[in-house]
């Protein structure tokens, strides 16, 4: 039977929603009055509101002409109590009612509801800097893309689906999946009190007897406040709905690393403001003596008068006029000037929160920004760097390019380097999150020496590595020692390392298996995880229940080419060729020059003896791919029976990519029926 290839998902980049709690900020305004007063007017406490006629006069300019986005014109009318979008396109002219106002740091974006129970973000957001009005979705074209950006009401806009977590508080979607429907409810909007100090009705009925019941930034180890601001701050996935502050966020939260195109090689984020990813790289960070508020308050804002930050490094760094090279009154003599650059993306300011020196080298290489060209704009990276390697002696920025060029070689496969990342990787010393990046970039890497790198990660300190290591040996999995080592990383003491390697384990039963099920359905809502859902009743031979999670995936999300591979192959497993061929067709449709996706029709075009059709495919998923060992292979077998030579040839392709036994068999057949004996002994003898 035909098999096919599943294709993996990415993962989440928006905050999950917390159980329900019964205390609302209101609650706490007597206690703590202070307090009170300046989250109600923070950025957290603001983080969404209704939107309103006086909302609109006091920080709202009109927009004076309309605003084109494709084949439409949008322009956003205050009138009195009525505030809405008009858009005016080829079905003609409609009211879009604004019902809330989301952010106001940087930006607001505004909300309409439309069907079943969606909040979708307008077209047109509003720059708070400027002042002027512009196409929210062009502005979020990644540097990294195809350049054209999202239609305004793809799902990524939803406030159900991407927004809600991190401006609510205490909010269920309600999402129902048969009728494909939100129902979503709120407690508060904004960031409440007990989104960061937990459930707080216990502290009210204690409060007066010295029990606190709450959870208090100052019982916390800096990790744990760390983790409280994480889950908003991070681009991560949702693992649980039921994260509450103190706990850990590696049993709630996966996170994205630097295998994502939103960081630069050399870890620079250049997506929206998830930090925690950078966080996690900072040496600061890394000693456990440094938090988020060190700098911030838990309202978000600058902790130090002047919103001077540098104060929050003097513990520990001195003489920093003499360190910085720039004189006393130049903002090249700030810390944060030089290692928390802002920059700007989607019309958001953001910090690089990695704390990392700048890195002209890399802007040369990777063409990350760095601080010293972002204050001398008019200079290049080459001459910023002829100062940096005067000033710095040493080769400061060696470690940073290295880990860079690893990463740029792994997102391009090109595993030449392939010793040098599992030098990487095997190194106990290296950081955390490069070496999570590195492990999952190095899957697709078919090469039976990083099995033993995975393994030793298995025992590294950090739960985020331990589970990329364990996700890594899922190809392997039936190997005698690897099952053993995966089953000991089922019942590791995070959540996250548990599902992984229970995920790794496929059909074998482990009691992180109904934990590994119950995290696809925390966002039932998410086409990935009702892809990955699929993907795993696929592997317990559950076909009919994986056809049930891919058809609702790509009820979601119709161009994902991903899961539409992925359900080609439960449908074939299933006996339903047809829809197989259907839902491939449709792949190619979004993607033609998917080696995956052309590989998988080719697979299935060749089950059904259309042979003619499979070969073309299958050369043209090898001309996209020409490393594709797999479909060299297989197109070997298809030509074999009338050109022995061209099977060899492309034999020989599979096995200088990868030294699979069946490539090396199959060469060997071929060459013996060829009569080339004595070459087909020497391959057989190499299986």
């Amino acid at each position: 039977m035909w098999r096919g290839v599943l294709v993996g998902c990415v993962m989440l980049s928006a905050g999950c929603a917390r159980a329900p709690r019964t205390t609302a900020s209101a609650d706490c305004k007597a206690c703590h009055p202070a307090f009170y007063k300046r989250w109600s007017v923070s950025k957290h406490g603001l983080a969404m509101q209704p939107f309103t006629a006086e909302l609109a006069r006091v920080h709202f300019q009109p927009q004076t002409e309309g605003l084109r986005i494709g084949s439409a014109t949008y322009q956003v009318k205050f009138e009195g109590a009525e505030n809405f979008v008009e858009e005016d396109g080829p079905r003609g002219r409609r009211k879009l009612q604004i019902a809330h106002a989301m952010g106001g740091k940087s930006t607001y974006y505004l909300l309409t509801p439309m069907e079943r129970g969606r909040l979708q973000v307008l077209p047109v957001a509003y720059d708070v800097q400027s002042k002027r009005w512009y196409d929210m979705a062009a502005s979020g074209v990644r540097i990294h893309g195809d350049g054209a950006a999202l239609p305004w009401t793809d799902p990524a806009f939803t406030f159900n689906t991407s927004c809600y977590g991190c401006h609510t508080s205490q909010t269920q979607t309600n999402y129902d999946t048969g009728a494909d429907r939100y129902q979503t409810t709120w407690k508060e909007p904004g960031i409440n009190c007990e989104a960061c100090h937990g459930e707080a009705a216990a502290h009210l009925q204690s409060a007066k007897s010295g029990d606190p019941h709450i959870a208090r930034m100052g019982n916390m180890t800096a990790g744990q406040r760390n983790e409280v601001c994480a889950p908003c701050h991070a681009k991560m996935s949702a693992l649980s709905a039921s994260y509450q502050p103190q706990q850990r966020f590696f049993d709630h939260y996966d996170l994205t690393g630097l295998e994502s195109a939103d960081f630069y090689a050399d870890g620079r984020d250049l997506g929206e403001n998830y930090t925690y990813t950078g966080w996690l790289m900072s040496s600061c960070v890394r000693s456990g003596k440094f938090d988020c508020l060190h700098c911030h308050t838990s309202t978000g804002a600058f902790r130090f008068a002047g919103n001077d930050s540098d104060q929050a490094c003097m513990p520990c760094h001195q003489n920093v006029v003499k360190h910085s090279h720039h004189g006393p009154d130049s903002a090249g003599v700030r810390c944060i000037g030089c290692h928390m650059p802002t920059t700007r993306f989607a019309n958001m300011r953001r910090t690089d929160h990695s704390m990392l020196p700048p890195a002209p080298k890399a802007s040369q290489e990777f063409s990350s920004p760095n601080a010293c060209n972002i204050c001398h704009a008019e200079k290049d990276a080459r001459w910023a760097d002829g100062y940096a390697s005067k000033w710095y002696k040493g080769g400061y920025q060696n470690g940073a390019l290295e880990r860079a060029r690893l990463i740029d070689a792994a997102r391009h496969g090109q595993w030449t380097k392939a010793r040098e990342m599992l030098a990487y990787i095997r190194d106990a010393k290296s950081n955390a999150v490069v070496t999570t990046s590195l492990l999952r970039l190095m899957r697709p890497w078919d090469d039976p020496r990083k099995v033993p790198a995975l393994m030793e990660r298995l025992g590294d300190a950090s739960p985020l590595v331990r589970a990329a290591a364990a996700s890594g040996l899922a190809e392997v999995a039936s190997r005698e020692d690897v099952q053993a080592a995966l089953l000991k990383a089922a019942a590791d003491d995070y959540r996250l390392v548990r599902i992984r390697a229970a995920a790794s384990l496929g059909p074998v039963n482990v009691a992180a298996t109904g934990e590994l099920e119950q995290s696809f359905l925390a966002r039932p809502d998410d086409f990935n995880n009702q892809t990955n859902l699929g993907n795993f009743y696929l592997r317990r031979g559950k076909v009919e229940q994986a056809v049930q999670c891919f058809e609702l995936a790509i009820r979601l999300r119709p161009d994902s080419v991903g899961t539409l591979v992925n359900a080609s192959v439960a449908y074939s497993r299933a006996g339903r060729p047809a829809d197989a061929e259907r839902v491939l067709r449709q792949a190619v449709g979004f993607a033609p020059k998917n080696a995956a996706v052309l590989f998988n029709l080719g697979l299935l075009l060749a089950e059904a003896n259309r042979n003619g059709e499979a070969e073309e495919v299958l050369r043209a998923a090898l001309e996209v791919d020409p490393k594709m060992a797999a479909a060299a292979y297989n197109l070997a077998i298809l030509v074999s029976g009338r050109d022995l030579k061209q099977a060899i040839a492309l034999c020989r392709r599979a096995v200088a990519v990868s030294r699979e036994e069946r490539y090396l068999r199959a060469l060997a057949q071929f060459l013996a029926k060829d009569g080339q004996i004595g070459e087909a002994k020497r391959v057989f003898e190499r299986r």
